[in-house]
Order: C-alpha cells, then sequence, then structure tokens
C-alpha cells in the first residue's frame, strides 16, 4: 500500500531521507508494561542526551496495547516485552528492534550506534558535521583565552543546537558553563 510502511503507519513525508524510530509503548499503568512505560518515559525519554539522539529520527509513538498482537508478533515484537523501540529505513520498512537498555545513556549510544550500523552513509554526513562543529568548539576556546566572551558564546550555541553525537555538545556545554562563570564574575567585579 502506497504511503505507508512495515507497521501501517503513514509515512512522513515523500523526500524523507532520515530513518523512523517507532516507540511501541503500553498505555494501561496499571499493567506491568505501562509501568515499565511511565518508568521509559520518566528516565529515558525526558532526558536532553536522548532527545538529541532521537533528532537523527523521525519519531513515531504507538500503543502496542491497542495494535493486533498478531500485527506486533508478525513485525518481531512480543506484546508481553513493551515497551520497544523499532529502527526503520527512511520509507518505514523494518530495520532492527532496538534491544532493551538501562540507562539513558544506553539508549542515546543505541540510537547513534543504529544510524551508524544500519545508515552508514548518514552517519558519515554526521562525521563531516562532526568535524566542523569540533573546529568550531576550538574557535571557540581560542575566543575565550582571548576573552572575547560573547563570541565564544556564540559559537558554543551553534553546536549545542545542532543534533551531532552528545559527546562533543557536552564538551561544549562545559565550555559554556566556563564562560558564563567568567562572565558573571566580571559582571560582579564591575558593579
Amino acid at each position: 500500500m502506497e504511503g505507508r510502511n512495515d507497521f501501517g503507519l503513514s509515512l512522513w513525508a515523500k523526500d524523507n531521507e532520515k530513518p523512523g524510530l517507532i516507540y511501541f509503548y503500553w498505555s494501561d499503568t496499571s499493567d506491568p508494561r505501562g509501568k515499565k512505560t511511565q518508568l521509559w518515559n520518566r528516565d529515558f525519554f525526558d532526558t536532553e542526551d536522548v532527545a538529541r539522539a532521537s533528532k537523527h529520527f523521525l519519531c513515531y509513538k504507538v500503543d502496542a496495547s491497542k495494535q493486533d498482537p498478531g500485527l506486533l508478533k508478525k513485525r518481531g515484537l512480543d506484546p508481553a516485552k513493551m515497551p520497544a523501540l523499532v529502527v526503520t529505513s527512511p520509507t518505514g520498512k523494518f530495520v532492527c528492534i532496538l534491544p532493551e537498555v538501562k540507562s539513558n545513556v544506553a539508549l542515546k549510544d543505541a540510537l547513534e550506534q543504529a544510524v551508524a550500523q544500519y545508515f552508514p552513509d548518514r552517519w558519515k554526513s554526521y562525521d563531516q558535521v562532526f568535524q566542523e562543529l569540533e573546529k568550531l568548539l576550538e574557535a571557540a576556546r581560542e575566543d575565550y583565552k582571548l576573552k572575547k566572551y560573547e563570541a565564544a558564546l556564540a559559537k558554543v550555541a551553534t553546536i549545542i543546537e545542532n543534533p551531532v553525537r552528545t559527546s562533543l555538545i557536552e564538551r561544549a556545554e562545559e565550555l559554556q558553563d566556563v564562560v558564563k562563570t567568567k562572565l558573571d564574575n566580571l559582571e560582579r567585579k564591575e558593579k
């Protein structure tokens, strides 16, 4: 059926280039799967690093408790083991089910590894962006050394807004904190 993917969901856009990420959750919170869903939502999806890593994907959220168990099983999902995350191609074809993770950092890593493993050309383009942003981070550090604090903050903000691997963003945020602290201290001295 045109316009539908392996999971019967409408595709995002015909010119989509991002892989898909389908989050199969369980809405009934009286069920252990629903309680686990609540934990995932709080401990994983409400974290900044997972939010950044998920920018590599177009994301769907599907209530598995309202899906045909036969369809879920046909797609390799066990309704008894919800919630689950499925990666699809940009056209919606099944790629893999992500392994169950125990932390937001592990989920962030699993998302990035899925892009690197299943979409290497896309990951290479991220590598190019990553290298450019690495240079920008170095330039921000130089601006800081030259006491060009506003210029350093502007460069760091560009890095933080970009959905690249979070290790670079974490380093940019560390520099951002240093620069802001320096600016705060300078303001106090002026007063």
